[in-house]
């Protein structure tokens, strides 16, 4: 009996785990908050430099939370409503996609997410907020690739570095596919997993954000930026799930003023001061061709 009712709570503990896990992320909707006048929404976010990071008060902080910060203090003061923001950090990039497609009401997520039309069919985006520009790196010790045709020779035996779940994956899938059939692979979880890697070991490349690029740099890090594999056409949009009434609102205040939130100058702020004029620079030229 003892050893029955021992498996009996074992099993009872793994449901409720389980349950616990696959719960689904809810926020208010933003009819029920019209209605009611305030409620709160839950944002989750995936912490990076400059982007979503915690600064040294204690405070969360970034483009992406400052943005969202203003879309919210927007809708607060001019349709007199006071929304809360429950800030949830998610450590995956997969899991937090996965949250919030699965997700209730008002749910959001920010993690640079890349805007395609196959996300598209299970996600509600944003507009745009950031035009991205996709660098390829190697340890400073690899010369500078002449072209994607000479891959499989200048990179014979390297292996190039697959970021889960993004968009990067998929260019060195397409590098494998393309250009060097057979190419070995390993999986990075962040940006910051994918530098580590080429920063430790001259046999590996991969993708990361212009950003990403510039901070490694400053702080002295052996990378190589391979300019040939520059890709400066994606954009980056807030997710919410697809049926989500909260789309044609930021919609809206993507669209205030002339030529857009964008081109409003507390926008900019934000990028020079947490990205700094030089890539904000760059960023900007990258908007500017891809439009």
């Amino acid at each position: 009996m003892k050893v029955v009712r021992l498996f009996s709570l074992i099993f009872l503990a793994i449901l409720i785990s389980t349950n616990v896990n696959a719960q689904t992320i809810q926020g208010d909707t933003w009819a029920e908050i019209q209605e009611a006048g305030s409620g709160e929404i839950t944002v989750l976010y995936f912490e990076e430099d400059a982007f979503a990071f915690t600064n040294e008060a204690g405070e969360l902080t970034g483009v992406t939370i400052d943005i969202f910060r203003q879309f919210i203090n927007f809708l607060n003061n001019t349709r007199q409503v006071e929304i809360s923001i429950n800030f949830v950090q998610q450590n995956n990039f997969t899991r937090l996609y996965s949250d919030v497609r699965d997700g209730e009401g008002g749910v959001f997520g920010l993690a640079n997410v890349t805007i395609t039309e196959d996300r598209k069919e299970e996600l509600a985006f944003s507009p745009p907020y950031l035009t991205n520009i996709a660098v390829l790196i190697t340890h400073e010790e690899v010369a500078q690739l002449s072209s994607f045709s000479a891959l499989s020779t200048e990179f014979a035996g390297n292996a190039g570095i697959l970021y889960s779940g993004t968009t990067h994956e998929q260019r060195v899938l397409d590098l494998r596919d393309n250009y060097y059939p057979g190419m070995r692979t390993v999986t990075a979880n962040s940006d910051s997993e994918v530098i580590d890697l080429v920063t430790n070991n001259p046999g590996y490349f991969g993708y990361v954000d212009l950003y990403n690029y510039w901070l490694a740099q400053r702080q002295g890090l052996p990378i190589h930026r391979h300019t040939v594999g520059d890709q400066a056409s994606e954009d980056f949009g807030i997710i919410m799930p697809l049926d989500s009434d909260w789309a044609p609102v930021i919609t809206e205040f993507f669209s205030l003023g002339s030529g857009g939130y964008r081109a409003n100058p507390a926008y900019r702020n934000i990028l020079v001061r947490h990205l700094g004029t030089e890539v904000t620079r760059m960023l900007e030229i990258a908007r500017r061709n891809n439009n």
